[in-house]
């Protein structure tokens, strides 16, 4: 437990630490193969980072904030496809998929945005009730009003 608190007091982890194998797993085998998008990236992490997350998802102080921007920071990862390893090159968006802290993650961005939608009062409303956008898992649909000239 020693190695994780020098993290939190330093805000701090070791650049191997973000290092990751990304493997394109298939989304449907009845879709093309062929198809980039047809594939999801997991990103296989080191094991000690794997237990940093556990520890995360357990309820750490916000001095953990400062510790995950410094470690997606330095995330990198090389694609492993059919045996065979691609050049290693850095992830600057997104969360990885699989991470354990990573759908926290992305629930708090969400939801930011989906309340500066809110507060912007853009899109439409049905009576008092907004309706500026549909969130489900990682859709998210905008709606906008339009309004016919006269």
């Amino acid at each position: 437990m020693n190695l994780f608190n020098v993290f939190l007091i330093h805000c701090f982890v070791p650049d191997n630490f973000g290092f990751g194998f990304t493997v394109p797993v298939v989304k449907d085998n009845l879709c093309d193969l062929r198809a980039a998008d047809n594939y999801r990236p997991i990103t296989l992490s080191p094991i000690i980072s794997k237990l940093f997350d556990k520890l995360i998802d357990r309820g750490f102080s916000s001095m953990l904030v400062n510790v995950l921007l410094d470690w997606y920071g330095k995330t990198f990862s090389i694609v492993r496809w059919a045996g065979c390893y691609f050049r290693c090159s850095s992830a600057r968006s997104g969360v990885r998929q699989g991470g354990i802290q990573s759908p926290l993650l992305f629930k708090i961005y969400t939801i930011s945005v989906i309340r500066a939608l809110r507060v912007s009062d853009l899109g439409c409303h049905l009576g008092d009730v907004y309706f500026g956008c549909i969130a489900y898992a990682d859709d998210i649909i905008c709606y906008q009003s339009l309004q016919k000239n006269d």
